[in-house]
């Protein structure tokens, strides 16, 4: 079980250095060395091999990073303007259109197997006009300074008495 961790998986073919399965702070992970890779939510800590060890440890840190990306349900079409696509997206809040670094949450009233790009374009314009005029909008907070720090009693000193 798991008070058998952190197990030896094999030694290194290269190094000769011990490739040991562990669970750490962030999860399941097989190390070699200094070097850490995450285990995939399909990899079990307990019955992984020394084979599939050397497979994680041979990619680039952060590949399993990588890999969460979320794929667009529907690719939209490309942006007049800019030429980057447009795409309809599920997260974790629900459905929004992602163009570049920009989301809109997709309104209720649009059904996301009807959305043209023209509604996206609609919505992401929109959003935009939102964002530059809210910005604008907001006053700059003023220091209050007509509320002044509470008044402290005097604190009496405490002097030993046996002191000479």
């Amino acid at each position: 079980g798991l008070l058998s961790l952190p197990r030896t998986l094999g030694a290194h073919p290269q190094t000769g250095k011990p490739i040991s399965a562990g669970v750490g702070r962030f999860g399941a992970y097989v190390r070699h060395g200094d070097e850490f890779r995450s285990l995939s939510s399909s990899d079990d800590v307990l019955t992984i091999d020394l084979e599939r060890a050397l497979e994680l440890l041979n990619q680039p840190k952060g590949a399993a990073r990588a890999r969460r990306k979320i794929a667009p349900i529907r690719e939209l079409g490309l942006h007049p303007e800019d030429q980057a696509p447009i795409a309809l997206m599920d997260g974790p809040y629900g459905l929004y259109i992602k163009h570049g670094k920009l989301n809109v949450k997709l309104p209720s009233e649009i059904a996301p197997e009807k959305l043209t790009l023209a509604q996206a374009l609609d919505l992401l314009a929109q959003k935009r006009q939102a964002d530059s005029t809210s910005k604008a909008k907001l006053p700059r907070r003023a220091a209050k300074a007509d509320t002044a720090a509470p008044t402290q009693k005097p604190r009496k000193s405490r002097k030993s008495k046996g002191a000479a």
